[in-house]
């Protein structure tokens, strides 16, 4: 389950990113903020490589999340660091997985999950998302 969060203009609003138990030691965190031209979405990862979890994966790609349970790409990365885009999607929960094709359009195999912001007071709509991932 991930909670969806539809962005607030110009609150920077900050995620921590959980384990699904799929790799230990994976860590990883997410701000978003959203602007006029924009939303600004930076997402930090630092695990072991994905290839510990099965050998043919090469790198772990980010994902945004709607309410309605659409995926979008946001981002890949070969084992560790950041990826910053800027995405027009108002709301939106964010999901790391491993995968073998980093270009991939569907998401296999989750190993982060964005849960409440870190916020103590929340002004803004937050709905969970259940989904099902492909695992293959």
């Amino acid at each position: 389950m991930v909670h969806a969060v539809q962005f607030p203009y110009d609150l920077k609003v900050k995620f921590t990113l959980f384990p699904t138990g799929r790799i230990k030691e994976i860590e990883g965190r997410a701000e978003v903020r959203r602007r006029k031209a924009g939303i600004e979405v930076e997402v930090e990862v630092d695990g072991p490589p994905p290839s510990q979890l099965r050998p043919e994966y090469g790198g772990y790609v980010v994902w945004a999340l709607t309410p309605a349970g659409k995926f979008f790409h946001l981002g890949a990365l070969e084992r560790k660091g950041t990826v910053k885009t800027t995405t027009k999607i108002p709301a939106f929960g964010i999901v790391v997985t491993a995968e073998a094709d980093l270009q991939t359009a569907t998401p296999t195999d989750p190993v982060l999950e964005s849960g409440m912001p870190d916020a103590k007071a929340r002004y803004y709509p937050i709905r969970r998302v259940f989904y099902t991932p492909a695992v293959q």
